[in-house]
């Protein structure tokens, strides 16, 4: 339930700012989130390789999110000096509207980031699954995942199927109980 309202926060604020923001802000804010995914799927072997790190499932993932959160700051101050210029436009209804639109759209995107994160947490310290109890969100990205596969590197995929996997056979069983 903890994590609903969390994703819920998540999307009020994306969608208040987008709306502030207007198109043409958030669409080079949605730009920067893809080239950060893309940047960050390429770069990490490179640091895994060149810090001679264990390349291992778990490490792996370690540091794709580590990678993509710094990304995520350098590429956002970049996005931050050229959409400074692009907030002094005029912003009419319309242009606020998709911004709505892009700033729901970036905000779900950044959910799913933070699932994927919080699934791999959780599947290495149980304690935090606690905040995942009786969570609608949880629930439907765990059953929804595999259409995203195809843009998740296989380290999250094979992490990721493990948990799906748990996580059905434990609902099966407690309804056996």
């Amino acid at each position: 339930m903890y994590l609903d309202i969390v994703v819920a926060v998540i999307l009020f604020f994306t969608i208040v700012f987008g709306l502030k923001n207007g198109f043409f802000v958030e669409f080079f804010s949605i730009f920067g989130v893809v080239i950060n995914f893309i940047l960050a799927k390429k770069i990490t072997p490179m640091i895994i390789e060149k810090f001679s790190i264990l390349n291992d499932t778990n490490n792996y993932i370690s540091v794709y999110m580590g990678t993509f959160w710094v990304l995520y700051i350098v590429l956002g101050i970049f996005i931050y000096f050229i959409t400074t210029f692009l907030k002094t436009q005029g912003k009419g209804i319309i242009n606020r509207i998709l911004g709505g639109v892009l700033g729901l759209l970036k905000g779900v995107v950044l959910i799913i980031v933070a699932m994927i994160i919080f699934n791999f947490i959780s599947s290495k310290y149980p304690q935090v699954k606690e905040y995942s109890q009786g969570s609608q969100v949880n629930r439907v990205f765990l059953e929804n995942i595999s259409s995203l596969e195809e843009y998740v590197p296989k380290e999250f995929k094979n992490k990721l199927q493990e948990i799906k996997d748990n996580e059905i056979f434990n609902k099966y069983f407690n309804k056996l109980l």
